[in-house]
């Protein structure tokens, strides 16, 4: 609009401003073209939108994944928790028990009979006897 009046009065001063203005203008679009540029810029955003959404749903669903295997190794070991106070358990009733054994047969000994005379008797082997502790 005001371009081509300076670009005449620019021209007259110097002629090597002549044209100066016309070769930086842009180059005119029509009215096609600009549609086919936003419609290829649209294809281009819902591409990668599209694109985004399939990524996003793949975290999710490895985060679904991720939390399945976390409560799957929760469940285990809680199972193990409880099987080793189980353990725990049994380990302390069998000592108890190995207590009450060890306080009943400690009034006992074992005396190995050496006389060979009756051996078909069961000669050699150890007889019980109470100690009196």
């Amino acid at each position: 609009m005001y371009l081509r009046p300076i670009s005449r009065i620019l021209s007259s001063v110097n002629p090597a401003f002549a044209g100066f203005f016309q070769r930086r203008r842009p180059p005119k679009k029509s009215v096609k073209d600009e549609t086919s540029v936003l419609e290829i810029t649209n294809r281009k955003i819902i591409r990668t939108t599209d694109e985004e959404v399939a990524k996003s749903d793949k975290v999710i669903a490895l985060i679904d994944t991720t939390a399945s295997v976390m409560e799957t190794t929760d469940d285990h070991v809680q199972d193990l928790a409880a099987a080793m106070e189980n353990v725990a358990t049994g380990s302390q009733e069998v000592s108890e028990t190995a207590e009450e054994l060890k306080r009943m047969t400690e009034r006992f000994r074992v005396e190995k009979d050496e006389d060979r005379s009756n051996f078909g008797e069961g000669a050699g082997f150890g007889k019980l006897a109470f100690a009196a502790h």
